[in-house]
């Protein structure tokens, strides 16, 4: 697809070739070869333009992770990992299907194996934070249905409640031999390693990203579909795009309510940057098994503003 997440990508053997054009790998000897400085300016500007840094390599991270997974005992820490999957599958599967005004430009199979599993949790790449929002909010629909004993009631009883911690971050990434780098994937992770208090946490460019694009997150009930046609979404009527979590004209919007609080500025690697924690409160329509149409509202987050 012409939309699709797009990351650029590396192989070892490509770096490795290209390297033998500006340097060399020689045989270790007694004699040091440092480069002069003319040579090595040469080489650091031959590498900068091959890794050049474009708008393809600022991706969404969506991460998610499950509070306290090493504290279950092992037969429960064998079944989580089935019950984030399932969660995982029917999420995806529900995005694709009912959420079209976001899902169009990705390709199901490419989004499935690009998916990184943690064993307890995963990180997840969209092309921007709407997308990772919006899929956030499925996922945190299913684990309330499994959470309130409507899926594997046996199951839910036997491990108790699964709490989950979320963060989404807006930066470069990139892949090396189909593992991914970057900022974006390194500062989602150390977001959720930090909090303890199983929130909804985004970073600066995230919560500017929205601004820019949304007049700010807390403005996500009140938009319209219509208002999205600069984000890669032309003529949506035309293409019969739909939406159960943005509204348009006619049909109400399924997100009720969205808190922002600024928390604190974060240190990762010597770099600083500021975070905030989001609390979404979003109704979904799930059919049962005798066909009735069934209402859930669930929140992903919590109000808790305390530091991280």
């Amino acid at each position: 697809m012409e939309n699709d997440v797009i990351i650029n990508q590396y192989t070892y053997q490509d770096l490795k070739s290209f390297l033998e054009k500006i340097d060399s790998s020689v045989e270790i000897t007694s004699a040091i070869n440092i480069p002069n400085d003319e040579t090595q300016k040469n080489f650091e500007r031959d590498l900068r333009d091959h890794l050049k840094c474009s708008k393809n390599q600022i991706k969404s991270v969506l991460g998610i992770d499950i509070y306290r997974y090493s504290k279950f005992n092992i037969q429960q820490q064998t079944m989580i990992p089935f019950v984030f999957q399932y969660l995982m599958k029917m999420t995806i599967n529900a995005f694709f299907a009912s959420e079209t005004l976001f899902s169009h430009r990705y390709q199901v199979n490419e989004f499935k194996k690009e998916f990184i599993d943690t064993g307890d949790g995963g990180f997840i790449t969209f092309q921007n934070p709407l997308d990772a929002v919006i899929f956030s909010m499925l996922f945190n629909a299913y684990l309330h249905l499994f959470n309130s004993y409507h899926l594997y009631p046996k199951l839910r009883k036997y491990l108790g409640p699964i709490t989950i911690r979320y963060a989404i971050t807006f930066d470069i990434l990139y892949k090396i031999d189909s593992k991914f780098y970057g900022p974006a994937i390194i500062n989602n992770a150390r977001i959720m390693s930090k909090d303890k208090l199983n929130r909804l946490i985004i970073d600066d460019k995230t919560y500017e990203w929205f601004l820019l694009n949304t007049n700010g997150i807390e403005n996500l009930p009140h938009l319209k579909k219509s208002a999205l046609n600069h984000l890669n979404m032309q003529n949506l009527s035309g293409n019969n795009l739909s939406s159960s979590a943005i509204g348009d004209e006619i049909e109400t919007s399924g997100i009720k309510y969205v808190y922002c609080q600024k928390l604190e500025k974060i240190l990762v690697k010597e770099d600083n940057f500021e975070i905030f924690n989001l609390t979404i409160q979003s109704y979904c329509s799930f059919w049962d098994s005798q066909h009735r149409n069934i209402s859930v509202a669930s929140t992903i987050g919590n109000m808790n503003c305390s530091g991280i």
